[in-house]
């Protein structure tokens, strides 16, 4: 941190990730070391190239200032070194911006001007990523499994996954969840506290889909951010986004996610019954008696017919006899 006889400013010097042709914030903690009040401006040398919010404020005893440093949009990252200084002096009590004169900050004035010089840096996102190791699902603060998010791909059915993110620290976690297709794909929760040493599970639902995608691939990827934040934090405190921004001054983590298309799984085929020698036996013999007993039916059934034919024969005979004399008489 840079320090002076007034104000201490952290961090020591402003680190922009630098992008071609993009507006880049930094930001910036000022905070009085005085029991008076003080005010400050900032100033630099390339006025154009940057814009402070605020440009000046009146900083109360012992308390703190955030102050936001947007770099413009540039082709190229500067050549030479850039610095910005912040010119801060002891004001009366009840002043406000409006009482702010620039002849304060001049060293001709009778206020003593105090000066912290801080150093533009800028860092190319390559560093950042090669240092982050965004490969892995393991980060500092948080730990992801599965690695790879599956989904079970079923035609006209709304598909479901999860993943476990489990703190691996002491300190209370702030984490965010953010998708390359929010429409289609949605997370509950996106966003949460993650206690020291707990785990909490993200559940992600798919639309319902009417055509198998080509090669089974999911063209979608997700990325989870995490900051360390104070004991006590809540779901609304994460609304702020700009706390998972590098240029906050935080230790932001990141971990990235791909999902892909599994086939479901198959329903195993029905388990016979086990039965023991006992029940085979007897299945066994029941079997045997039925059997039997539909052969013996069938036999008597045989042996009913038979004899109903023989009956009317002999029935028929005598018939036969009489037709005959009558003939012959």
């Amino acid at each position: 941190m840079a320090t002076g006889k007034l104000i201490q400013v952290d961090p020591p010097e402003l680190r922009f990730p630098f992008e071609s042709r993009r507006r880049i914030p930094c930001y910036i903690m000022l905070t009085n070391k005085t029991d008076d009040h003080v005010a400050f401006s900032l100033r630099s040398d390339a006025v154009e190239k940057y814009i402070t919010q605020p440009n000046r404020e009146i900083i109360l005893p012992r308390s703190t200032c955030k102050v936001e440093v947007i770099m413009l949009p540039r082709w190229k990252a500067p050549h030479r070194q850039e610095d910005i200084e912040v010119h801060s002096v002891v004001t009366f009590a009840g002043a406000g911006v409006d009482d702010i004169k620039c002849k304060w900050f001049t060293k001709k004035a009778d206020n003593k001007l105090d000066i912290v010089t801080l150093q533009v840096v800028c860092v190319f996102p390559t560093s950042i990523h090669r240092r982050l190791d965004l490969k892995t699902t393991t980060g500092k603060l948080i730990e992801v499994k599965p690695t790879k998010i599956r989904f079970p791909f079923e035609l006209r059915k709304q598909i479901t996954c999860s993943i476990f993110i489990s703190n691996k620290t002491d300190d209370h976690i702030a984490f965010t969840l953010t998708s390359t297709n929010c429409c289609d794909y949605s997370v509950r929760p996106s966003k949460g506290i993650l206690l020291p040493r707990s785990t909490c599970e993200l559940i992600f639902l798919t639309e319902e889909q009417r055509k198998a995608p080509r090669n089974m691939r999911c063209d979608v990827s997700f990325c989870v951010n995490a900051v360390v934040t104070f004991a006590g934090a809540t779901v609304k405190d994460v609304a702020h986004y700009k706390m998972f921004f590098r240029e906050s001054g935080n230790t932001v983590d990141e971990v990235e996610l791909k999902a892909i298309y599994v086939s479901p799984p198959k329903t195993p085929p029905p388990v016979p019954e086990r039965r023991d020698k006992g029940s085979l036996y007897w299945a066994s013999a029941k079997a045997n008696l039925r059997k039997f007993y539909n052969g013996l039916a069938r036999r008597r059934m045989w042996k009913s017919y038979t004899k109903i034919n023989s009956d009317s024969d002999l029935m028929r005979e005598p018939l036969s006899v009489s037709s005959s004399t009558q003939t012959e008489s």
